[in-house]
């Protein structure tokens, strides 16, 4: 999976393909306790498929790495560069 399929920067910010919604959002609501139906009900126009699409990188990305990276890199566009 390429995760450049599911996100672009826009400006200094990184932010779901084709929206100005950024992948922060994404954490926030976690974080916050926040389900995958209420996220993708308060952001409708995101589909099940980016949604899952940043997820699946981040699970990923967060195997035998501090947690706090994966976030980190999508918010500061590291995986943009290569």
């Amino acid at each position: 999976m390429d995760i450049k399929e599911y996100i672009e920067k826009n400006g200094d910010e990184v932010v779901f393909r084709g929206t100005t919604i950024p992948v922060s959002a994404l954490q926030e609501a976690f974080d916050s306790g926040v389900t995958l139906e209420e996220f993708n009900a308060q952001y409708p126009e995101l589909t099940e498929e980016q949604i899952g699409g940043v997820l699946e990188f981040l699970i990923g990305e967060s195997l035998g790495q501090d947690m706090g990276y994966p976030w980190s890199a999508l918010s500061q566009g590291n995986a943009l560069e290569n």
